[in-house]
């Protein structure tokens, strides 16, 4: 990247496809969720990271073994984070300026966000997930009184809509570290997502277009860096017709080495 610097005009346009969805926000407030229980407590669901327990020769995780994705991922993601997120009336003063709600329960909730998660780091994960999965869910952990008190984010990838027979969606199964299911009620997520034409529940990332340069770009580096760990040595064996004695040997070792081998 020669300027990972985003000018004010292509982060407005990034920005653009990101921030509608923020409206889905206002849905924290909206029903009490009867009719789905959790399965399991809200930490059995929550993902705080990936499986990187193996490197595999195909790309498998794209934001972790590759440099360009993981520099425009978090290019965005740290420029969308910077936004300040306020909550304020429809209607302006007689100025004509916004009326900021700061003691608003939905603010609240914006700065405290989870024991162990800053608002920043709130919307630079759920950004870099719209970004890799093409959508982003939120989890709620609700007061006695039904008011959200924390959200986590969670990987959408370990998640799977729950459908009504109608086709109405219900609520979310989501898989936890641990490999145990919990079962969120629709109220008590909130879901961010780039429409995707193909499955209206799903997001659609703008990093399938560019998979198949991304991964070969990858597969490329990684050929390489195997040349390269071998001291530039291209595989292969020579065959003779005849026995050789140790100094014709020796020579045609050496030729071959100055021919083809790299510095060491």
């Amino acid at each position: 990247m020669k300027n990972a610097k985003v000018s004010r005009r292509r982060f407005a346009e990034a920005f653009s496809r990101f921030a509608p969805m923020v409206s889905g926000f206002a849905r924290l407030w909206r029903g009490d969720g009867s009719g789905i229980n959790k399965t399991s407590s809200l930490e059995d669901a929550l993902l705080r990271g990936m499986d990187f327990d193996s490197m595999r020769t195909n790309l498998a995780d794209p934001y972790r073994e590759h440099a360009w994705v993981y520099a425009c991922v978090t290019t965005i993601a740290r420029k969308v984070s910077t936004v300040p997120f306020v909550v304020a009336l429809r209607a302006k003063d007689a100025r004509g300026n916004r009326v900021l709600l700061e003691n608003h329960a939905a603010a609240r909730l914006l700065r405290g966000v989870n024991p162990t998660m800053s608002p920043s780091e709130l919307w630079q994960a759920t950004a870099i997930y719209m970004y890799l999965r093409g959508e982003a869910l939120w989890l709620l952990e609700r007061t006695a009184g039904r008011e959200p008190a924390e959200i986590w984010v969670a990987d959408p990838a370990n998640a799977s809509p729950l459908l009504s027979p109608e086709g109405a969606l219900l609520g979310w199964r989501v898989r936890g570290r641990d490999g145990r299911d919990s079962v969120f009620a629709d109220e008590e997520t909130v879901r961010f997502r780039f429409f995707n034409p193909a499955d209206p529940l799903r997001g659609f990332s703008p990093l399938e277009p560019a998979r198949s340069a991304v991964e070969q770009d990858f597969k490329a580096a990684r050929h390489n860096e195997a040349v390269l760990e071998n001291a530039a040595v291209p595989g292969g064996f020579i065959r003779v017709r005849e026995t050789v004695s140790l100094d014709s040997f020796e020579r045609l070792r050496r030729s071959w080495d100055e021919s083809h081998r790299g510095p060491s």
